[in-house]
């Protein structure tokens, strides 16, 4: 009986550690896949954590941007699965007008997706801008931001508006250089 009662105990403890250690997988970086590996890749782990899914377009420069920003946000958060994956192998026919597009999947399926830089400012976004859009689709992607004080998150908005303000007013600078250039 103390045989079956430590068989059973140390059963008990290794999944209960396997559990621990599957919950402190960490990613870091964009991961590139597959329409072979999206359910390895994306469905499955959705089930313990945040899995974001960017598709995008070679030759886009929208899609370039965005890219940039989840390459800055995936160490920052590294809890959070950030995956790439060429628009059409990831959907057929998907329109190129739509891109780049971001799928946000929590337990196994889609809990949002937004199309084009749009909803985080236009060409003017910011890697804050795409984090705060996906800590409001779920908290776990963004998991510092949880314990943020009202006042730290105000500053953190504010800082981003700022920052979309001054990439217009070079994006206008440089457009009134050039436009004086063609004088």
């Amino acid at each position: 009986d103390d045989d079956d009662d430590d068989d059973e105990f140390m059963r008990e403890y290794r999944a209960q550690r396997m559990a621990e250690m599957q919950s402190a997988v960490t990613f870091g970086s964009v991961v590139d896949i597959t329409r072979d590996s999206f359910v390895e890749e994306v469905t499955t782990p959705s089930a313990e954590r945040v899995v974001v899914v960017f598709m995008t377009r070679q030759g886009c420069s929208d899609c370039e941007t965005m890219d940039a920003a989840l390459r800055a946000l995936a160490p920052k958060y590294p809890r959070t699965k950030f995956c790439r994956i060429p628009h059409r192998e990831c959907v057929p026919n998907y329109p190129d007008r739509l891109t780049p597009t971001l799928l946000v999947y929590t337990n196994k399926d889609v809990a949002k997706s937004f199309a084009t830089l749009a909803p985080f400012g236009g060409p003017h976004m910011t890697p804050e801008g795409v984090e705060f859009a996906l800590r409001e689709v779920d908290a776990r992607a963004c998991p510092s931001l949880a314990d943020e004080t009202e006042q730290e998150i105000e500053t953190r908005r504010a800082a981003y508006i700022a920052g979309v303000i001054a990439r217009i007013a070079d994006s206008k600078a440089l457009n009134d250089v050039a436009d004086d250039d063609d004088d």
